[in-house]
């Protein structure tokens, strides 16, 4: 298990709520599909912060926001199900 600190374009919503969008990497921008759960946890690669269960390219992967900057967990796959993902309303996007 490893950790990358990554680039990573988000949305902040009114309330204060961060949704990452995209994430920068040499040069390559990888869109985030789906958000699946968000939860405060401890990295199993070293590290603390907010936890987005995020489905990359059809992979899933940890991204987490550590006090101010994000990085990726890479080193297993886990598959998650499709119920779990938090989507935006139409209002939120209707804001961008």
């Amino acid at each position: 298990m490893f950790k990358r600190y990554v680039d990573v374009l988000e949305i902040r919503k009114k309330d204060g709520s961060l949704i990452p969008v995209r994430i920068l990497w040499n040069q390559d921008e990888y869109v985030i599909e789906k958000i699946l759960r968000r939860e405060h946890r401890i990295s199993e690669a070293g590290g603390v912060g907010i936890c987005y269960r995020v489905r990359i390219q059809g992979k899933y992967r940890n991204l987490f926001l550590e006090k101010d900057r994000w990085f990726i967990e890479s080193g297993r796959n886990i598959d998650y199900h499709e119920e779990e993902q938090i989507t935006l309303s139409d209002e939120d996007l209707a804001e961008l």
